[in-house]
């Protein structure tokens, strides 16, 4: 027993290594310590919620280098983990990573259902830790969809000045 539980304990430290090594942006570390992480969890059966967090970093990492199907896997592994051990951290963190998902695939609607999701999950729970993410991904849903809309009316994009030299709706900005 103090053996699956020191198994536990370093599944634990290799998520929150993995996690220090994407905010450092030492991505291919922080795949690695997944990748063996998540070997570790097999060892031991594959019965632990940790397993997770692991999927989380890794769905970080795909997705920060634009792997958008390894990202999806991870996802989905995420997700389902989230389901099964009722983990309310990880399926608010999954309704997050699905929203960012589908607005980077341009699937707007799944990425509405995602932001919906999330606000009822984190009202339903109040749980406030993801809170600035509804709005960060509500922002991003509005640009996309307004964008959208813009492209299927023909209509110019407005000008900005983060683009200068590129064309829009006043001839070059």
């Amino acid at each position: 027993m103090a053996e699956a539980g020191d198994f536990l304990a370093t599944i634990r430290v290799m998520s929150w290594l993995a996690l220090a090594y994407t905010q450092a942006a030492q991505l291919h570390r922080a795949k690695l310590e997944c990748l063996e992480g998540l070997n570790l969890v097999e060892h031991i059966g594959g019965r632990t919620f940790q397993a997770g967090y692991l999927y989380y970093q890794l769905f970080e990492v795909s997705y920060s280098w634009n792997q958008l199907e390894e990202a999806s896997d991870s996802l989905q592994r995420l997700q389902r983990i989230a389901q099964d051990w009722q983990q309310v951290e990880l399926l608010a963190r999954g309704e997050i990573c699905s929203g960012r998902l589908a607005l980077a695939r341009g699937d707007l609607e799944t990425a509405h259902q995602a932001l919906h999701q999330l606000e009822v999950l984190l009202e339903q729970e109040g749980f406030a830790y993801h809170a600035p993410w509804v709005s960060m991904l509500r922002v991003q849903w509005w640009l996309a969809r307004e964008t959208w809309r813009r492209r299927r009316s023909g209509q110019p994009r407005p000008c900005s000045p983060w683009t200068p030299g590129i064309p829009c709706a006043k001839g070059r900005c």
